[in-house]
């Protein structure tokens, strides 16, 4: 028997690590063009697939445009209508459902905002897709990564949360941090 490849939809704020993550992930550190400052990934870009092989499965990734203040509500509606086309029922092929989704937030940020409640509400009860949040930067964070792990875990108690370091980065101490958390996520 064939096996049916995982879908992944990868959400979140511009800045917010998506792309990092996922270039740490599938292990192609230049595979998802990462950026700083202006969004990345573009409206004709948006929920691109992009496919990896991991422990004999295959893995279909869908990066999304961040969110942003000023397109949340476009953004809202082209999410609304990927998910209607890929909702697991009778009249879409398996192969074709989103399977899971990551909700990724910037650790750094130490805070969950109204949106970040509203689309983890969305996705994990309103929509019923398996969910992992990912708090990235949790290497810099320090304290923050567990205040906002347990903010998280007390509004939505069956999503987990994982801390990730996806960059290997190079402090002004010469001191080196190591990416973390990738068997957590996977």
């Amino acid at each position: 028997m064939e096996t049916l490849p995982i879908n992944i939809v990868v959400v979140g704020k511009s800045g917010s690590g998506k792309s990092s993550l996922c270039n740490y992930l599938f292990e192609r550190p230049d595979f998802f063009r990462t950026g700083t400052g202006k969004p990345v990934t573009s409206w004709e870009e948006n929920f691109q697939s992009f496919s990896f092989d991991y422990n004999g499965h295959v893995l279909n990734v869908f990066d999304s445009v961040g969110l942003e203040p000023d397109n949340y509500s476009k953004w809202k509606d082209k999410f609304n209508s990927f998910v209607k086309e890929r909702r697991a029922d009778i009249t879409v092929p398996p192969e074709n459902w989103v399977h899971g989704a990551f909700y990724v937030i910037n650790a750094n940020s130490a805070r969950l905002e109204p949106v970040d409640q509203e689309l983890i509400g969305l996705l994990s009860k309103g929509l019923s897709i398996p969910l992992q949040v990912i708090l990235t930067n949790a290497d810099v964070a320090g304290d923050k990564v567990a205040a906002l792990k347990k903010e998280i875990q007390d509004s939505f108690t069956d999503v987990p949360v994982t801390a990730v370091c996806s960059v290997s980065l190079r402090k002004r101490g010469g001191q080196t941090t190591e990416p973390f958390g990738r068997n957590d996520v996977l």
